[in-house]
């Protein structure tokens, strides 16, 4: 069989261009013992994956020229020696941009999925998968936000940012969005149901902005930066 890889074809200099990529063609690869070969069906394109991309090391080692990208994808186990695992169980792993993906027990975030079949086996990727656990963990287990609280989300109209918005605003909370443009605000504030929204581009003075907008103070704030 044909494995299709995106590979990493240069390093990318601010926003990642078409020519940093390179789909290339190899043999799909075999199991081993304790391995499995799994069907990559739906990739999330997660944030991380930014920071891979230029050669250096942060909680993972940078992917390097002519590797596949790595990322989160569900997938469908087609050869299994890996026991717990069968051909034809769906799992949710850190695999790679490619069809076929050699995976064992050391493989980061490798679970066996449930899915509900009334429901999109790609949202198990988004709001059922990683940002969607994230913020619902993030909000309740360590927010631990209760009806009535004022919750701050920064980067409000990312993929944990606008899930965590929607969580909040369902739990009965005053949701305000931190945004960097006026068209994230409205969707912020038009789709996602957040009460008010900041665009701190526009800005001189974020603490004073919130204080004008949050005039009883803040609860919960679900930090998606962890800067300035």
């Amino acid at each position: 069989m044909i494995n299709r890889q995106v590979v990493l074809a240069a390093h990318p200099r601010g926003v990642p261009l078409a020519e940093d990529f390179s789909l290339v063609e190899a043999a799909a690869p075999k199991a081993g013992p304790g391995q499995m070969v799994v069907r990559n069906l739906y990739l999330s394109l997660e944030a991380a994956i930014r920071s891979w991309l230029d050669g250096t090391a942060n909680y993972f080692e940078p992917i390097a020229l002519g590797g596949a990208i790595r990322g989160p994808s569900i997938a469908r186990v087609e050869t299994s020696h890996l026991a717990g695992f069968e051909p034809g169980d769906l799992v949710f792993g850190l695999h790679h941009w490619e069809d076929y993906s050699l995976s064992d027990a050391n493989t980061v975030l490798l679970r066996k999925l449930s899915p509900n079949p009334t429901l999109p086996l790609s949202w198990y990727a988004g709001a059922l998968g990683g940002s969607g656990q994230t913020a619902y963990v993030g909000l309740h287990r360590i927010g631990r936000m209760k009806p009535g609280d004022t919750v701050v989300v920064s980067a409000a109209a990312g993929a944990t940012g606008s899930m965590a918005c929607q969580i909040a605003n369902l739990e009965g909370c005053r949701v305000v969005g931190i945004v960097g443009s006026d068209e994230k605000a409205e969707v912020v504030r038009e789709t996602l149901g957040a009460h008010a929204v900041i665009n701190y581009r526009k800005e001189p003075d974020l603490v004073a902005a919130l204080t004008r907008t949050c005039p009883e103070g803040v609860n919960v704030y679900f930090d998606n930066v962890g800067g300035t």
